[in-house]
């Protein structure tokens, strides 16, 4: 079936919103807004529409970051916005026809390894995450934690999850010391294969401005800038 660019925001926008809600998003009462009270602490609308609570903020939401949508689909992404980008896949794509020594580096983490999975993943993004957020995970059957190692040491994270079709890509970070080593991309054919193998016909990811030109290489489509500020 032909997507078009609104299918493809309404599909990447959808899983975004599950997965902040499998984090710990709860609904805000006569609000019509989700709240995480701990990492990644965001408010949001269901539909991401810049309503004037978050676009002006209020003082009961102080501390949390609000995100919706900015309304310049063209305005360059800065340290306050990311790019909505997806991509369309073919389910014929396996991991064996996208064969590598570095897929096997990649597997799904347990439980008992997530403290050194959030470490690198909080050295990678220079930024908290919450361990207990983020274990919540385990138990959600549309989620899977990744873990790129070398010699044992979790070098590269990543978050997969599932809604209807699409799976999103979430938390794909790489380790200072490894960068520049083409593990970034070889986690995403990755995941593109593992989502083709669920029966997902599209990937989405929200990219920094730093993370684009690499997704644009991987085929993936800009769609809408998502805007973030402090509430």
């Amino acid at each position: 079936m032909l997507r078009t660019k609104q299918d493809l925001i309404h599909n990447n926008l959808h899983n975004l919103h599950c997965y902040w809600l499998a984090l710990g998003g709860q609904m805000v009462n006569n609000q019509n807004l989700f709240v995480q009270q701990a990492w990644p602490n965001h408010i949001w609308a269901e539909n991401f529409q810049p309503t004037t609570i978050l676009t002006q903020g209020h003082h009961s939401f102080e501390g949390k970051v609000t995100a919706y949508l900015d309304n310049e689909e063209n305005a360059q992404t800065t340290k306050s916005k990311l790019m909505l980008m997806s991509k369309v896949i073919d389910t014929t794509i396996t991991l064996e026809q996208n064969a590598a020594d570095v897929f096997d580096k990649i597997v799904q983490i347990k439980p008992n390894e997530l403290s050194n999975w959030v470490k690198c993943c909080e050295t990678a993004f220079s930024y908290q995450i919450e361990k207990n957020s983020t274990a919540q995970l385990f138990h959600n059957k549309n989620a899977q934690i990744w873990a790129y190692k070398i010699d044992q040491e979790i070098v590269a994270t990543a978050i997969s999850f599932k809604s209807n079709n699409t799976l999103g890509t979430h938390q794909v970070g790489v380790h200072p010391n490894y960068r520049g080593q083409g593990i970034a991309r070889n986690f995403m054919l990755f995941l593109i294969a593992h989502a083709a193998q669920l029966g997902c016909t599209e990937v989405s990811l929200q990219a920094s401005r730093l993370g684009m030109p690499m997704y644009q290489k991987l085929g993936f489509e800009k769609l809408i800038c998502l805007n973030k500020r402090l509430a």
